[in-house]
């Protein structure tokens, strides 16, 4: 344990189905996007895990949502950047 890392859990209860039966509704990707991540970024982070398989499918949107100060880290990366 490192106390200079602090972990905030986000749960994303409607993502993943909204990637599996809406992935070309990007209106709708993006709000959830928005609806999920900005209370991550309210924290100040410096970086997003992506814990589900299926964010990597739009880890591009949260990206461009989060911007480039925000380092994503994706579930299926076997390293760390």
């Amino acid at each position: 344990s490192n106390p200079r890392i602090t972990v905030f859990e986000q749960p994303c209860p409607t993502l993943a189905s909204t990637i599996e039966h809406q992935f070309d509704n990007h209106e709708l990707i993006e709000d959830r996007i928005a609806q999920y991540v900005t209370p991550l970024i309210a924290h100040d982070i410096d970086t997003l895990i992506l814990g589900c398989t299926h964010y990597d499918l739009i880890q591009n949107e949260i990206q461009d949502f989060v911007g480039s100060q925000i380092t994503i880290i994706s579930s299926g990366r076997t390293s760390l950047p």
